[in-house]
């Protein structure tokens, strides 16, 4: 009987030494399935300040300067910010880029798309100022020689707000081409703008511009 019961000790104990092994190499085989870019994306998705432009700065068809960066210093050089300023690295690209798609959109026109080409311009500005917008567009179309005009390039940079209030101020460059009738560009030139935005229900609207 003794004989008997060191036999069934042993093989309680070989049981239960497999049973580890097998748990042991299911584990290792889980933890090597891990994407070690998880790690990455956790420790990152509190960077508020680049996450909106991440996922937002390419959400129409117009131009834009703005350019990422992990690095707030990169951030307010390469997006021409001014070093102080009461407003987040976030807003103020927020308000860059409704300030530049406002004046390509008011610079631009395509005369196939005339409603597409006045309601662009009037979605940046408050109330307000839609009726001023949408005069800009009553000749649109009369000159049957022009099809179109393109934006090329747009260049924005902030302006120290030498006052105490919630209004952010962008200077806006833009380089044009005129399309004729035939497809052909007939013309080209720039025009420049002073932008003041204001936040309204989340969003910053256009408040005022003047060409500079």
């Amino acid at each position: 009987m003794s004989i008997l019961k060191n036999k069934a000790v042993i093989i309680t104990v070989i049981g239960a030494a497999a049973v580890l092994l097998i748990s042991y190499f299911i584990s290792a085989k889980d933890s090597s399935n891990v994407n070690p870019t998880d790690n990455i994306i956790s420790e990152n998705t509190n960077d508020t300040e680049t996450n909106y432009y991440i996922e937002n700065n390419s959400d129409d068809d117009f131009k834009t300067s703005i350019q990422l960066s992990n690095d707030e210093k990169e951030l307010i050089q390469n997006n021409n910010l001014v070093n102080d300023s009461k407003f987040s690295i976030d807003e103020r690209l927020e308000a860059k880029k409704v300030a530049e798609n406002f004046i390509q959109a008011i610079e631009s026109f395509d005369i196939n798309k005339p409603k597409e080409t006045v309601e662009e311009a009037l979605k940046y500005v408050v109330d307000e100022k839609k009726e001023e917008i949408e005069s800009l567009y009553i000749y649109l179309g009369k000159n049957q020689d022009i099809k179109k005009k393109i934006i090329d390039e747009v260049k924005s940079y902030e302006v120290e707000n030498e006052y105490n209030n919630d209004y952010i101020l962008f200077d806006v460059y833009v380089n044009w081409s005129v399309v004729d009738k035939y497809d052909q560009i007939s013309n080209s030139g720039g025009s420049s703008y002073e932008v003041k935005l204001l936040k309204f229900n989340g969003e910053y609207k256009v408040v005022e511009y003047r060409v500079i």
